[in-house]
């Protein structure tokens, strides 16, 4: 099957297939959405819960290409994609970049590490891509190379961030000044965008919460010419979706996030539509092996606190009496009020050698924990 990229190669179309070539296309570029069996339109049989990204048996988003390439690999299906190499940034070879690196933190206390820099390159090379970076592989600061390197290079002119919350703005804008301290070439004007922010002019970066983001107009977007999303997992949000549509003259598209949805998800599908192709991964026990975090080793505890009648109460009752939820929300009272559930928690905490830190997903339930424990 052949494929173009059209729509100022945002669009995969379609060009030649076979009948079975488009029914493999259909059924591997669609999933259900998680937990679809308890939606409203579902339920009601207004809809099957699936979202396709092959519409009309010939257009596909241009970020899904290397998925389609490993569909045509796994079913044994030849793909050609034409002007795929305008996907890549052939410019400048990993050595020069190596170079350029060396060259621009060489007054700096903080000097990036090996695969920091290959991760930068790659995700420069890669102008539309996916990179999942586990906590304290030094995201920021890989981000910060890819940025000074466009703008430097006169690659991009004007960059946008888009984070989660307010304190990432707050912390991306002090670490970018921190990493460019000391070189003077490097001009950087950012402008950090959330409630009660004033615009500013002549910013070359633009760091904000796709909160604020998304309440621009298309108008607004249209001066960016690369974007980048921390935190991608979160990109199924209907704001940053919306966001990205309104990036049309976005050459560079990038997403990082330390927890990219597994393989076979509308998650990760959706992730790759608007972005592109997972390019690189730096896990935790890559960084632990390295030695540049601490190992750590995980127990899994299975607690079995509640007697057999309580647990067949459960399951009378969501089989003949209640709906599933409002079960949940009874085991979830059960759970919290279980002195068992309490005392064995608070025993394992209480053996513990240092420090311990404790997680709760109920204040409620945090409250009971302290006070267990401050009578221990």
């Amino acid at each position: 099957m052949k494929f173009e990229l059209t729509h100022e190669g945002n669009i995969l179309s379609l060009v030649d297939a076979t009948e079975l070539e488009i029914d493999q296309l259909n059924e591997s570029l669609r999933k259900r959405i998680d937990n679809w069996r308890w939606d409203p339109r579902v339920k009601k049989g207004w809809w099957d819960g699936y979202i396709s990204y092959f519409k009309n048996d010939k257009y596909a988003p241009s970020g899904l290409w290397n998925e389609i390439v490993d569909i045509g690999k796994r079913f044994d299906m030849p793909v050609e994609i034409g002007g795929l190499e305008n996907k890549f940034d052939k410019s400048i070879s990993f050595d020069e970049f190596k170079k350029w690196s060396e060259k621009r933190f060489e007054n700096s206390e903080k000097k990036p590490r090996d695969y920091q820099i290959e991760t930068a390159w790659k995700i420069i090379k890669y102008k539309s891509c996916l990179a999942e970076l586990a906590t304290s592989a030094g995201k920021s600061l890989i981000m910060f190379m890819v940025f000074a390197y466009l703008l430097e290079s006169e690659k991009s002119d004007k960059i946008l961030m888009i984070v989660p919350n307010v304190s990432l703005v707050v912390q991306a804008s002090e670490d970018f000044y921190e990493y460019n301290s000391g070189y003077r070439e490097m001009k950087l004007n950012i402008q950090q965008i959330f409630a009660g922010q004033k615009l500013r002019e002549n910013c070359n970066i633009v760091i904000g919460t796709y909160q604020s983001l998304v309440k621009k107009n298309k108008e607004y977007f249209e001066q960016f010419d690369a974007v980048i999303i921390d935190e991608t997992h979160k990109a199924k949000s209907t704001s940053i979706k919306t966001i990205l549509q309104k990036c049309v003259n976005a050459k560079y598209r990038y997403g990082l996030s330390g927890t990219i949805p597994k393989e076979g998800t509308i998650d990760r599908l959706t992730l790759m539509a608007y972005t592109g192709p997972l390019i690189t991964e730096v896990s935790a026990n890559f960084l632990q092996n390295e030695g540049h975090i601490a190992k750590c080793k995980v127990k899994v505890i299975k607690m079995d606190y509640a007697p057999q009648s309580t647990k067949d109460a459960f399951r009378e009752m969501s089989q003949n009496r209640y709906e599933s939820k409002d079960v949940f929300k009874f085991e979830q009272n059960y759970v919290i009020n279980s002195e068992g559930r309490l005392n064995f928690i608070s025993n394992i905490i209480s053996r513990v050698r240092g420090n311990s830190l404790v997680l709760f997903h109920r204040i409620e339930h945090g409250k009971k924990l302290y006070a267990k424990l401050r009578q221990e």
